[in-house]
């Protein structure tokens, strides 16, 4: 009776017999489908639910065994012949391990030196619960590690056969770290991409949304990789999906399990993937073994693991890839297991398509042949030596076939295409036209006469114009002489999408609209551009505008911007409340502060009031004729038009909130008034209410221009962000500048300061730096310099200075230093220029520059504290 401890209800023994014999006697092998499955469970789980009462495995007379089939003969047609056939048919295993250990390893090994798992050459481990990022050999095979540390402990191992490829030769990439790896492999004149892939799990710790998006981020990076491999490389997909996958032919194949269990099952994931970037999944397609997973039971299985490749790679053979079920590494193990599949692929070396024979003039060749010609002579001359030689070099109907065409294309070229003869007035325009070349080549193309040669072609081609009469006939492809507007061709634009910056051209939501107009509207639209800019520039000299002006630039804007932080830390020191203030009878204001807002305009360009943008024409003094230009180019027309207004709701512009940020600074007896009456939390987010209803999100900084503004430490903050943007642009680099093989030293340097050091150095000239952060600069060029150069202070022993000196590489105080001096040249040169309206000097910023010069002079920065640092990281 221990076994029924527990249940509410069992049936009496002498029925349970009675129904044990009937089950016996009716329910051998053919009985109803319920009453066998309730004896199943029965026997797994002790008793189970059958007709409305909880019966035990004695009382339904289930018994081991019973429900056994007799063996079947193994069906092979869905398992691949395990001879090599081809010299390029290799093997491919992947395999969720569940934590790989020292013992598990070494079944690995030792598995794959059998003659049953020999012609494995590629195998993809996933879930090995290791840390760090390893390339090492064992054996016969590579070994390239993608480590995690995070607390779900995921990890991946890709194992690459010595035949394919020496280590040297490899290259591994972690993606995501312990969830996508990228290795790519030297084959036969191409490369193959392996992508190994371990799936996040569903976290019980986090919510719905949060668990979809950290999925969706490794199906992101692994389409973004997908869609870059180049077409001539064979691409090899694998892992554990963590989702399950329905049939879409030709993606999905049939071999799929038709119900899912759980509810967060992605079952659109994998297919979407696979229509995106044209793959397959091989272990679909085979009519049996196709469940990847099992639990501690073996009640349920699923299809979780998958091997992908590309459609027009994915041969009949290889469709066959199975699920191993008698793999013996780790059989031991109790609880759910995974099981690997295998899959024979023909991956094929690269073969160019054929280039073209040089073409030749086949008719001139059979009339020179019938008159026996001098150059017939000295063709069949020449193509005798040619064909003798290659006969004996190359013996081969294909090599003799391309050098007889190569012969006869030279002899007998094919003709050019025919130009019909220039007129007396073509050649009379033409040589106008030769005799202004001539000058713009001599350098005088402003030589009175270079001038009246222009100045007689404008006008008698305007004059025409002029005179053509309204009813004249043009062609049907040619706009109307009666049309006054200008044509579409020259200002109707073409939408081109172009991805965002940092986004992934996989979505439309990713992408950015752009008009594109043709050549000749390009010109028209600068000829207008040319006539307005004068007038432009000479009335937005002191307004604080700094984009699309000659002699502006991002450095402007960003000191601009710095000038107004330090004067609202200026403040906020001045109205600080002290005790020294208190006795010197100092009262703190009432309210002070700043406020800073980084507003994004919706549809900046094509909400512009056609009525504002006249106004603003009139009052540059415009001549009617540009006017008119505008008019016509703005017409019925999408063509953006950009505006230097201060106030954009006058113009009707539009502010995005959604995209805009603010930054707060209020301080006195009144600031929680304030902050009551103007600022409201949203979606657990402060705000800022604007006068016009705006609500705007409040930060602690901001992103501007490439720099971080805030009212604290955002000189520091602007450090800290500029190493880390040149952190990424050296990782992406970091293959060229740190190979031993690629360049010299000089060329690395010269990509080096390029690429990186110019993002690592970006506006910190118009923001300033502190002493911190000058430290953290010399450290961080020490330890690229070093990285590059191999010239690491644990081995090494060369000190930073030294090492600056030996590649002849100036230390970030005097780039920075050089580079304000170079501005100050530059605020000089337009004051000099234009003394009276020069924005710069209006505002203050090149005292600001000086001041902040001087300050970056007077530290003195110890190079040997860089290498006490990188010593005591070491360490």
């Amino acid at each position: 009776m221990d076994q029924n401890r527990g249940f509410r209800e069992v049936a009496p023994p002498d029925e349970a017999e009675q129904h044990a014999q009937r089950s016996q006697l009716t329910m051998n092998k053919t009985g109803k489908r319920s009453y066998q499955r309730a004896c199943k469970v029965a026997l797994a789980k002790g008793a189970a639910l059958y007709k409305g009462r909880l019966l035990t495995a004695q009382a339904l007379g289930a018994h081991e065994g019973q429900f056994a089939s007799p063996a079947k003969a193994e069906r092979r047609s869905f398992q691949p012949n395990r001879q090599i056939h081809h010299k390029f048919d290799m093997e491919v295993l992947t395999w969720n391990a569940g934590s790989i250990t020292s013992r598990v390893w070494n079944e690995i090994l030792a598995l794959l030196a059998t003659t049953e798992y020999k012609n494995i050459k590629i195998v993809f481990l996933q879930e090995s619960h290791w840390q760090q990022d390893q390339v090492y050999s064992s054996g016969p095979w590579s070994v390239l590690t993608c480590g995690s540390t995070s607390r779900h402990k995921a990890g991946l191992v890709v194992l690459v056969h010595s035949s394919l490829a020496p280590l040297s030769e490899i290259r591994s990439t972690s993606i995501v770290p312990g969830h996508l790896q990228h290795v790519m492999i030297p084959w036969q004149r191409s490369r193959i991409h392996l992508l190994n892939l371990y799936q996040h799990v569903w976290d019980s710790k986090l919510s719905k949304t949060e668990n979809r998006g950290r999925r969706k981020d490794v199906v992101t990076q692994l389409e973004n990789r997908t869609q870059r491999v180049p077409q001539r490389d064979f691409l090899i997909v694998a892992g554990d999906f963590n989702a399950h996958a329905v049939t879409e032919r030709p993606h999905i194949g049939p071999s799929v399990p038709h119900r899912v269990r759980f509810a967060n099952a992605d079952v659109k994931t994998l297919p979407s993937l696979c229509k995106s970037c044209g793959l397959t999944a091989l272990n679909t397609w085979a009519s049996g073994h196709r469940s990847t997973d099992t639990n501690s039971d073996g009640t349920y299985s699923s299809q979780i693991d998958f091997m992908l490749v590309r459609l027009h790679d994915a041969r009949r053979r290889s469709k066959e890839a199975y699920s191993d079920k008698n793999f013996p590494v780790a059989a031991y193990r109790d609880g759910s297991k995974h099981f690997p599949v295998r899959a024979t692929l023909f991956i094929p070396p690269y073969s160019p398509t054929p280039s073209k024979p040089r073409p030749f003039d086949a008719t001139a060749l059979d009339a020179s042949f019938r008159r026996k010609d001098d150059n017939w002579h000295a063709y069949s001359h020449r193509l005798t030596e040619s064909v003798v030689r290659t006969m004996q070099e190359r013996p081969s109907w294909q090599e003799l076939d391309e050098v007889m065409v190569r012969v006869s294309a030279e002899h007998y070229p094919p003709p050019r295409k025919s130009q019909p003869a220039a007129g007396p007035i073509h050649q009379e325009y033409w040589k106008k036209v030769r005799q202004i070349q001539e000058h713009k080549r001599a350098g005088t193309e402003h030589n009175p006469d270079c001038q009246k040669l222009v100045e007689d072609i404008k006008e008698e081609v305007s004059s025409q114009i002029k005179t053509v009469p309204v009813g004249k006939a043009v062609p049907s492809t040619s706009a109307p002489v009666s049309q006054s507007d200008i044509s579409p061709y020259l200002k109707d634009p073409r939408i081109a999408w172009i991805p965002k910056p940092g986004k992934p051209a996989t979505a439309m939501k990713n992408l950015r609209p752009i008009g594109v107009i043709s050549v000749p509207g390009k010109v028209l639209a600068g000829a207008v551009k040319t006539r307005i800019a004068p007038a432009l520039q000479v009335s937005s000299q002191l307004q604080p505008q700094f984009a699309y002006i000659r002699q502006r630039g991002v450095r402007d804007a960003i000191a601009k911007a710095c000038q107004h932080l330090d004067f609202a830390q200026q403040l906020r020191q001045e109205h600080r409340r002290d005790l020294h203030k208190s006795q010197r009878g100092a009262r703190q204001a009432q309210l002070s502060g700043a406020l800073t807002i980084s507003v994004d305009l919706s549809k900046a360009f094509d909400s512009v009031n056609r009525h504002e943008l006249l106004a603003a024409l009139d009052r540059l003094g415009t001549d009617p004729v540009t006017k008119e230009l505008v008019v016509q180019l703005h017409s019925e027309t999408s063509y953006n038009m950009g505006t230097g207004g201060l106030e954009i709701q006058d113009v009707g512009l539009e502010v995005n909130p959604a995209k805009s940020k603010a930054l707060l600074m209020v301080q006195g007896t009144q600031q929680s008034i304030f902050r009551k009456k103007h600022t409201m939390r949203k979606e657990k987010q402060l705000h800022i209410v604007l006068p016009s209803g705006h609500k705007i999100p409040i930060h602690h900084k901001l992103t501007y221009l490439g720099v971080q503004l805030s009212y604290g430490s955002y000189k520091d903050q602007t450090v800290d962000y500029r190493i880390a943007q040149a952190q990424g642009k050296f990782e992406l680099l970091r293959h060229i500048l740190c190979s031993t093989k690629a360049l010299e030293a000089s060329k690395k340097l010269e990509i080096w300061r390029v690429y990186v050091e110019s993002s690592l150095l970006h506006g910190l000239v118009a923001t300033g730096v502190t002493s911190s952060g000058l430290q953290k600069l010399q450290s961080k060029y020490s330890r690229m310099l070093r990285s590059i150069f191999k010239q690491h202070q644990h081995y090494s022993h060369i000190d930073t200075k030294t090492l600056f000196e030996q590649y002849k590489v100036q230390s970030p105080q005097a780039v920075l230093i050089s580079q304000m001096k170079n501005y100050q040249d530059a605020l000089d040169a337009c004051q000099k220029s234009n003394p009276d309206q020069n924005i710069q000097w209006h505002l203050g910023l090149r005292g600001r520059i000086v001041a902040l010069q001087l300050e970056l002079q007077s530290m003195h920065l110890d190079l040997t504290e860089a290498d006490q640092a990188d010593s005591v990281r070491i360490s």
